[in-house]
């Protein structure tokens, strides 16, 4: 015979059901290269390599303003595209990782992913779009496949509402710069020219960052810099990257700053402070020599400084709180936040944020006092959501919250009806001494109750008399 359960077992049950599931379903757990973007004061991230060299078909955010000294922030779970993030692909990260390249958001709210694809999501309303409907030619393998995951690159950066695409860095002379406007979907193509001495050959894992006229009135349309990387010296050995190199997007063309980073650095981040001018270029990994090629990484110790005026650059050192590679990295107001990533050891969960205001390691980050704005690598504005025009094909899969009321509803009916049973199992348990003959057992009320809540019982008992 079972033995029935007391009401604080039942209770107990119920409590680690219900946060057991809570718990299960926001757990980003720790990663590294994921898509990482604010929206809205939001940090989301989407993807990313996870410990052992799993990958994750997982997509969640949590919320501005961040407090660390609370605890670890909460993540709420999106719904994840399994068109290109599904368990066949998990296993090799040369294909889950270029799909999640760009990775940027457009002035309307629309998540750009999907590599070669184009795959877009609506952020506002947690519905995956389906391919994007682009207008004009380009290459139609932008994103080349990857070895390994922090061998996906590609030169690439947002520039107002345009994302721009660099091709043929290391060719000097004239190559193309491939321009997709982020608010009607249309490419164009550009030329560059490489002036001066010309970019290193097989020079990868560099960073770029755009800075307009406002940020920095250096020139009428603004600068994109690129910054480091790693420059292959031949066949067994590359060397850490320490130039500077700028672009101007009136003459349209690249030259090197005279001013060098203190150290070399590659798989780093930028991030830049309007107020004081300064570019922030946070760990990855860095070294001054030439170093045996993939051989083991090793972060960064401190965090580089670059100074901008109109007089030239000036570069300096900041201890970084937590060096690492990898990290899910993205800016909100005047701080950046720093999550996940490889800590030399292993790969793990903390966050980090940074005041780029009073240039120190905090731990806690303000939410901005704007709605709908998107900051990955330079700040758009957004406003509103996509328009089916957009798309060559609508996915109308329902996004996790179109189900999250009917769990949310489930989850709280099942509570009210085992606290009912648990109640009447109480006051069976202790009748009032006008009650004492009521006979009735919790296992038969129990049993009423399971009947009551499966009919389909019922049904299967009388097929099976038949």
């Amino acid at each position: 015979m079972a033995t029935s359960l007391t009401p604080k077992e039942l209770l107990d049950f119920v409590v680690f059901m219900v946060l057991g599931a809570t718990l299960v379903a926001a757990d980003l757990g720790p990663r590294q290269y994921g898509c990482t973007f604010v929206y809205n004061n939001r940090f989301h991230v989407l993807g990313g390599e996870g410990v052992n060299s799993t990958t994750y078909d997982v997509f969640a955010y949590t919320e501005f303003p961040l407090d660390l000294t609370k605890g670890p922030p909460t993540w709420h779970p999106l719904s994840v595209n399994q068109t290109f993030l599904s368990s066949s692909r998990n296993s090799s990260a040369t294909v889950i990782q270029p799909y999640l390249n760009p990775c940027v958001v457009s002035p309307n709210g629309t998540l750009i992913v999907g590599g070669n694809d184009w795959i877009g999501y609506d952020i506002s309303k947690d519905r995956w779009l389906g391919p994007l409907n682009l207008v004009g030619n380009v290459s139609s393998r932008l994103y080349p496949s990857c070895i390994d995951w922090d061998s996906c690159w590609k030169p690439m950066v947002q520039v107002n509402d345009s994302l721009w695409i660099f091709q043929g860095l290391n060719t000097p002379g004239a190559t193309n710069i491939y321009i997709l406007n982020l608010t009607t979907f249309t490419w164009t193509t550009r030329q560059q020219h490489i002036t001066n001495t010309s970019i290193p050959s097989a020079m990868n894992f560099t960073a770029l960052y755009y800075l307009s006229p406002a940020d920095l009135a250096i020139s009428a349309n603004g600068m994109i810099f690129m910054v480091g990387g790693v420059t292959q010296v031949n066949a067994t050995n590359s060397q850490y990257n320490q130039i500077i190199w700028m672009f101007d997007l009136q003459s349209y063309s690249w030259v090197s700053s005279p001013t060098k980073l203190p150290t070399g650095v590659s798989r780093h981040h930028l991030f830049y402070h309007s107020p004081s001018n300064k570019l922030y270029v946070y760990p990855g990994v860095s070294g001054t020599g030439t170093l045996l090629k993939n051989s083991s990484t090793i972060p960064a110790k401190n965090m580089q400084v670059l100074s901008i005026t109109h007089t030239g650059i000036n570069a300096s050192l900041l201890p970084a709180t937590s060096t690492r590679i990898g990290g899910c990295a993205a800016q909100e107001g005047s701080t950046f936040v720093i999550y996940g990533g490889n800590n030399g050891t292993t790969i793990d969960d903390k966050f980090f944020i940074f005041d780029m205001a009073e240039a120190q390691w905090i731990l806690k980050a303000p939410a901005v006092n704007q709605s709908n704005t998107s900051t990955p690598s330079s700040t758009v504005t957004s406003s509103g959501s996509v328009t089916p025009s957009i798309l060559s094909s609508t996915n109308t899969e329902g996004g996790i919250s179109d189900i999250a009321g009917n769990i949310i509803g489930g989850v709280i009916l099942a509570v009210f009806v085992l606290l009912g049973v648990i109640v009447h199992y109480t006051r069976k348990r202790n009748p009032p001494e006008d009650q004492k003959s009521d006979s009735a057992s919790v296992s038969d009320s129990a049993t009423m109750y399971v009947n009551a809540t499966q009919p389909w019982a019922a049904d299967q008992a009388s097929d099976n008399s038949q």
